[in-house]
């Protein structure tokens, strides 16, 4: 089961129950956090990061002092770990050095971040590459098309905003969008095919990086 919360301006963080245990990713803030916790008698045994930015950690030293057994999961975690708990990382350097998504086998999903939004990308920081970014991507192409996304934003309007500049049809977006909670209803297989970023072509994706700004 996923519980996905609207946090912040614009942020998700999520919370998955499933056999290997609860598992809280990006916790920007904590006080809807814990208060679903508490109002379904769970305890999380892992917090898991898609990197370090205040606005993904925010709510971790308040979770953390409410549930003290918790583990954090980041970037520089053991695979062998996440193993044992049928998750699989992807190190995606890009929008920063210590990116990573987290694929969910068993729910079919995968959390980005901000590796990967519906109709964008994160952008480039750390001092980090456009190259770096593009194979990170490419690392996400490689799931299986029905992998449903769980981005770190809800920055759909962006990507439609971003297509209209380019006198692009964003069609399938401006559909998702009239969706509730809508860049939490693409997939990578549609990604692939309507994201303009998840092109195979680097060129053209460094010259979308460079125009996204």
């Amino acid at each position: 089961m996923i519980k996905i919360f609207t946090l912040l301006e614009n942020n998700y963080s999520y919370i998955i129950e499933n056999r290997s245990g609860v598992f809280i990713i990006d916790p920007g803030e904590s006080d809807k956090i814990i208060s679903y916790l508490k109002s379904k008698n769970l305890i999380p045994n892992y917090i898991l990061l898609t990197h370090h930015h205040i606005d993904h950690v925010g709510g971790l030293e308040d979770i953390l002092e409410k549930y003290k057994n918790c583990v954090i999961i980041d970037s520089h975690t053991n695979k062998e770990i996440l193993k044992t708990l049928k998750i699989e990382m992807l190190l995606t350097p890009g929008h920063t050095e210590d990116s990573c998504c987290y694929y969910f086998k068993e729910e079919g999903g995968i959390f980005t971040g901000d590796t990967l939004f519906t109709g964008i990308c994160g952008r480039i920081m750390d001092g980090k590459s456009y190259k770096e970014m593009f194979k990170s991507l490419n690392r996400l192409k490689a799931l299986p098309r029905e992998t449903k996304l769980y981005p770190g934003h809800e920055y759909i309007q962006h990507s439609i905003d971003f297509m209209e500049k380019l006198s692009l049809d964003p069609g399938y977006y401006k559909k998702l969008s009239l969706m509730n909670m809508p860049s939490t209803n693409s997939t990578i297989g549609l990604e692939i095919d309507n994201n303009l970023f998840m092109t195979s072509n680097f060129d053209k994706f460094a010259y979308y990086r460079r125009l996204k700004g």
